[in-house]
């Protein structure tokens, strides 16, 4: 068996038990990409769910009653900034979801997100609260 044919029959083992984490992670490494590109794409991910809770934001506003363009929005928030919470975890990335959790009134899933946000690589944000 070739190294082609063994990485396809692991992509799909993975995708079958449902191991994104670690379908990801064999990913880049099939791919070769380097640290500061994974960062870099788990940012432009960020960057783009942020986008999509401004629109959303920008439209509630317009109206009082959430539109479907409004729940797609945030769909797309929370989708983008899952993506890039897979990829490398951030504050910014938990908050920018969070947010877009609390505009589709899914507040337990909403205030997971902050805290996980406060203990993001094992360390504690004090000033975030204080």
């Amino acid at each position: 068996m070739d190294s082609t044919s063994k990485s396809e029959e692991m992509i799909a083992q993975l995708i079958q038990e449902g191991n994104d984490e670690q379908l990801v992670r064999l990913i880049f490494a099939l791919i070769d990409l380097d640290q500061g590109k994974i960062q870099e794409r788990a940012d432009l991910l960020t960057q783009l769910g942020e986008r999509y809770v401004v629109l959303a934001a920008s439209q509630s506003l317009k109206s009082d009653q959430a539109s479907e363009l409004t729940k797609s929005w945030c769909k797309e928030a929370i989708d983008s900034c899952s993506s890039a919470i897979k990829l490398i975890p951030t504050r910014r990335s938990y908050l920018c979801r969070a947010l877009a959790y609390f505009m589709q009134n899914q507040d337990e899933e909403a205030l997971a997100d902050c805290e996980c946000a406060l203990r993001v690589n094992g360390e504690r944000n004090t000033e975030v609260i204080s």
